[in-house]
């Protein structure tokens, strides 16, 4: 795979993310929430600031924004894997797995031992990136009202 590298979002990219954000949602047939379930988003590189948490874009080599991922504290030795997403037309070329392995390394870095994630049943594609990548069933950690699968990963 050429022309896609994998970076940390920068101070003043909040939009790019939102963008690709509200993409994803509305794939879901979900709506945009800033006030509650949305509220990282409303500056992510603050809320994923590190050195505990970060956000990660996917760009093309024109520099265009087609995927993100997140890592953020849920405690000092776990952390969660938060907003992946690859724009359609982008799909199936390795970018997830880029993001996922991008997340992993700067857990491992920043200290964590565990990675969990949420995510929705009908998300197999997803699903099945996880599992390549060695996540295995958990129990609901967060109560994501979005979500109905709950994933963990030994670091």
């Amino acid at each position: 795979m050429t022309g896609f590298r994998i970076r940390t979002l920068a101070a003043g990219e909040g939009e790019a993310a939102r963008t690709l954000m509200r993409e994803y949602l509305a794939e879901l047939g979900l709506s945009f929430d800033p006030a509650r379930l949305d509220a990282d988003l409303v500056d992510p590189a603050a809320y994923y600031a590190p050195p505990q948490a970060a956000f990660f874009l996917a760009v093309t080599q024109d520099g265009e924004p087609v995927g993100t991922a997140a890592v953020r504290p849920l405690t000092a030795d776990t952390c969660e894997l938060k907003r992946m997403f690859v724009r359609g037309a982008y799909r199936g070329r390795g970018l997830g797995r880029l993001l996922v392995d991008a997340a992993l390394e700067f857990a491992r870095r920043a200290g964590y031992r565990r990675m969990k994630l949420d995510s929705r049943p009908d998300l197999t594609a997803a699903l099945a990136l996880y599992r390549r990548s060695g996540f295995r069933p958990c129990a609901d950690y967060n109560g994501n009202e979005r979500a109905g699968v709950f994933l963990e990963k030994e670091l």
